[in-house]
C-alpha cells in the first residue's frame, strides 16, 4: 500500500507541475500583452497627443487657470470656435486662444455693436459674455476698427475669450499683433480637464 501512496504522490506532483506551467505561460502573455499595449499607447500619447497646463486668465470663463488641455497634435483641421495652443515667438510661452478667422477671411470690428466681423457677417460667439475692458480698446489695430483686416493663406487671428481683464491687462492676441502662422499651432485642444 505504502507504494500506491507513493505513485499517487507522484501523480498529483506531476499534475501540479503542469498546473503551475500553464499558469505562468499564461501570466507571461498576460504581461506581455500589457507591456505592448502601454509601449503603444505611449507611442499615440507621445506623437499624436499630448497635455499641458493652463496659466493666466485670458480664456476665462471657459478655460480656468489651472486646467489641462487635452491636445491633438497631428490629423486635426481647425476651424472657427476651435480652441488651440500655439507657441509665441515675442515671449518664448505656449499661449491657448481661440479661432475667430482664417486664411482669407476679412475681420473686423464694430465697435457700435461691441461684435466681431468676419466677412461682412457678425461673429456669433456665444463662448463669450460680451464685455469688454476700455484698455482693450486701445490695444487693438487701427486696421480692424476700420476696413478690416484681410488674413493672409496659412495664418489664424485668434482671440482670448476674456476680453474684460481687470486694469491694464489685456490678452496677447491677434487684436494686438495680428494673425499668427499655422504653423506656430502645436495643436488643438480637444478636451479640458
Amino acid at each position: 500500500m505504502q507504494e500506491d501512496d507513493v505513485n499517487k504522490q507522484e501523480n498529483f506532483n506531476y499534475i501540479s507541475d503542469e498546473k503551475k506551467s500553464r499558469r505562468l505561460s499564461a501570466l507571461n502573455i498576460f504581461l506581455t500583452v500589457i507591456i505592448i499595449l502601454l509601449l503603444i499607447a505611449l507611442i499615440v500619447f507621445t506623437t499624436t497627443i499630448t497635455s499641458i497646463g493652463v496659466r493666466g486668465i485670458s480664456m476665462m470663463p471657459n478655460v480656468q487657470e489651472g486646467d489641462r488641455l487635452i491636445l491633438l497634435k497631428r490629423g486635426y483641421t481647425l476651424d472657427y470656435g476651435d480652441i488651440v495652443v500655439f507657441h509665441r515667438e515675442e515671449d518664448e510661452e505656449s499661449a491657448v486662444k481661440r479661432i475667430i478667422a482664417k486664411g482669407g477671411d476679412v475681420i473686423s470690428f464694430d465697435k457700435n455693436e461691441l461684435k466681431w466681423v468676419r466677412n461682412g457677417e457678425y461673429v456669433e460667439e456665444d463662448y463669450f459674455d460680451g464685455e469688454y475692458s476700455e484698455s482693450y480698446f486701445s490695444s487693438m489695430l487701427l486696421e480692424l476698427q476700420g476696413k478690416g483686416l484681410t488674413i493672409p493663406d496659412g495664418y489664424l487671428f485668434v482671440l482670448g475669450d476674456n476680453r474684460n481683464m481687470p486694469g491694464s491687462y489685456v490678452s496677447k492676441d491677434s487684436h494686438m499683433y495680428g494673425p499668427l502662422p499655422e504653423n506656430t499651432v502645436l495643436g488643438k485642444v480637444i478636451r479640458i480637464i
